[in-house]
This record gives structure tokens, C-alpha cells and sequence, in this order.
């Protein structure tokens, strides 16, 4: 069985990760700035939240970074997320034995909800994560979306339900 960490990046890091045995631990990291720092600062929070997990990870799974469209498009959380998932890639690059996967968006809800066409959005997959894990106590949708790319990485890379 892969040791799997799921991330759902961005300022509030949504994590989920699994690791020997049933043991499934999950939550939401903050990078947020303070006004006296960079904005470097939150990619070295980052860099050292994934080198204390790495060790005890096989897999890293994550939602994958699109193109920011729309009228709602926020460019500077795409930029950070852009920058989260090069890190993610450079790190696995150096370590053996670690790989890393990407999941579109799209593909996460559709496993989270099914055919639920319209009833996609972000309360609907915290709603759906807490029936399906409610011993997690949920702090926010990152972590939701965080648990939904686990589960869907377990079951693509292991081949069964938890």
C-alpha cells in the first residue's frame, strides 16, 4: 500500500494524508503573510511542511493547476499554486521513491459527488466529505477537497476502498 499525501494548495492548504494501516489524519495548513514579511515566506512554510512529510510518503497527490478564466479568476492565487506545484515537483525529483500525480478539478468533483451536475460547488463537497469521514473534524472546503484527492489517489493507486 502507497503512503499517499493529498494537497489542495493555495494560502489555507488543504492536506489529507494516509499512511500504514488505517491511519488517516487530515486539516488545513495557513500560509498567509504577516505584514512584516515576503510573500517568499509562504513557500518556505510550504517547502518545510512537505520535507517533515516526505519521508513517511510514497505519492503525493494534487488538484492540478489550470488556467485562471473567467470573471472570477484570481491570477495571484493561480501564480502561488503554480509555485506550490513546481516546488511539490522539484522535491520529488530529488528524493527517490516518491512520485507525484495530478488530478483536474473536474475529475475530484465528479469522484466527490458523481453525475451531480450543478450541485458541484465547494459546500457540496464539505457536506459530502463530512458524511463520508465523520471523524475528521473539517476546518474549511480545502481541507474537503484535501480528503476527496486522497480518497480518489487510494483508490486509482491501491485499487480498492478504504
Amino acid at each position: 500500500m502507497k503512503r499517499i499525501l493529498a494537497l489542495d494548495f493555495a494560502t489555507r492548504t488543504g492536506w489529507a494524508y494516509r499512511g500504514d494501516g488505517n491511519c488517516l489524519s487530515s486539516g488545513s495548513w495557513d500560509f498567509s503573510v504577516r505584514p512584516d514579511e515576503s510573500s517568499g515566506t509562504r513557500l518556505i512554510r510550504f517547502e518545510s511542511k512537505l520535507i517533515k512529510m516526505i519521508p513517511m510518503t510514497d505519492l503525493i497527490a494534487f488538484e492540478e493547476v489550470t488556467a485562471a478564466q473567467g470573471k472570477k479568476a484570481n491570477f495571484n492565487s493561480t501564480k502561488l499554486q503554480c509555485k506550490m506545484q513546481a516546488m511539490i515537483e522539484q522535491l520529488v525529483e530529488k528524493t527517490e521513491g516518491v512520485e507525484h500525480i495530478g488530478y483536474n478539478l473536474q475529475t475530484i468533483k465528479k469522484h466527490a459527488l458523481g453525475d451531480k451536475k450543478g450541485k458541484r460547488d465547494k459546500a457540496a463537497m464539505v457536506q459530502a466529505a463530512e458524511e463520508v469521514w465523520p471523524d475528521q473534524e473539517l476546518v474549511d472546503d480545502n481541507q474537503a477537497d484535501a480528503l476527496w484527492i486522497l480518497d480518489l489517489a487510494w483508490s486509482e493507486i491501491n485499487g480498492m476502498e478504504w
